[in-house]
């Protein structure tokens, strides 16, 4: 355990009250405090303002919603203050997992539910620097947003950029593990390598010497991170952490007479299910047509032998877009 990850993260969260303590300090003078004050009257957040969707000025009230909220895991887009539909999703989506009212204003029952639990947050990391919180983690990746997400139970962590694979040489869908670790693996592989238990071929999370390439599809399939994000990510997760990598990158439809590595991906994950016994070679023969038929039959699909869309989400190559696991 890294004793700085409690204290940066502490840090955050306490500066986050401190702002919502000074905006209250600031506001003017007010008598006893008033009877007619809600019982859920949220005593760390600035509950006399109600802000709501379409609310058209920034504030800071909505900025310590989106910090407190961002540390929670339910909000990942910028600090600006703006209650923009980013905003709004994620104050939605947590009304909706505590049984608040789904509505998008920021209440006093919001607010001290957030406040709530943004405290326990903070008290339950202090306690866990003695345990393994990293016990818990998970990466997740979406190769289509081009982001990696590394989350301690539901708590998001850190969000990094990344690069991901070419269409012509695209990243593996599944659900996968961190296999080995290396700080020193060479070559265009930057500063850190996390290989990937993916069963047909050689993938993995790494740094790279060209970090002007991350955000965009360039790589042989592996996960590119620049090397300061790629150092952080090596010491907040061990060997057999699992990684989740979602996306719609593979979408073409194969038929008899395709070629390329979509042919090969699919020989090989039909060749480990005991649908196919020929060569994976990426060529798309009729051997390949068999095995696909008989994987359709066998899942209650089609029976044609052409793999699209359904084909490739019953092999789990193509997964329905999320970002958080829970």
């Amino acid at each position: 355990m890294r004793p700085c990850l409690i204290t940066a993260r502490t840090r955050r969260l306490t500066v986050a009250l401190l702002l919502v303590l000074a905006a209250l300090a600031a506001s003017p003078a007010t008598a006893a405090p008033d009877a007619s004050r809600p019982a859920n009257h949220c005593p760390y957040c600035h509950t006399t303002t109600v802000i709501r969707p379409g609310t058209p000025d920034p504030s800071e009230d909505i900025r310590v919603v989106q910090r407190l909220l961002q540390e929670l895991g339910y909000y990942t887009g910028p600090l600006d203050g703006t209650y923009h539909r980013m905003t709004e999703a994620a104050v939605r989506r947590f009304q909706l997992d505590k049984d608040l009212t789904v509505d998008g204003i920021v209440g006093p029952a919001t607010w001290q539910k957030c406040s709530e639990l943004a405290l326990y947050l903070e008290s339950s990391l202090t306690e866990a620097a003695a345990s393994r919180p990293r016990a818990n983690a998970i990466i997740l990746i979406n190769v289509d947003t081009r982001r990696l997400y590394l989350h301690y139970g539901p708590v998001l962590i850190r969000e990094y950029p990344i690069g991901a694979g070419k269409y012509s040489t695209p990243t593996p869908i599944g659900e996968f593990t961190i296999t080995h670790k290396s700080a020193n693996w060479g070559g265009g592989f930057g500063s850190r390598w996390m290989q990937l238990s993916v069963p047909w071929g050689l993938f993995g999370i790494h740094g790279t010497n060209q970090p002007n390439l991350v955000g965009g599809f360039v790589s042989h399939g592996c996960i590119r991170l620049r090397n300061q994000d790629v150092e952080e990510l090596y010491t907040l997760v061990d060997r057999g952490t699992p990684v989740r990598i979602f996306g719609r990158i593979i979408e073409h439809t194969l038929v008899n007479g395709s070629r390329g590595s979509d042919v090969w991906l699919v020989q090989t994950l039909l060749r480990d299910l005991g649908y196919y016994q020929g060569k994976v070679d990426g060529v798309y023969g009729r051997g390949t047509e068999r095995a696909v038929r008989a994987f359709e039959k066998a899942n209650g699909l089609r029976v044609d032998g052409i793999v699209s869309e359904h084909e490739y989400l019953k092999l789990k190559l193509i997964w329905q877009e999320q970002t958080r696991p829970f």
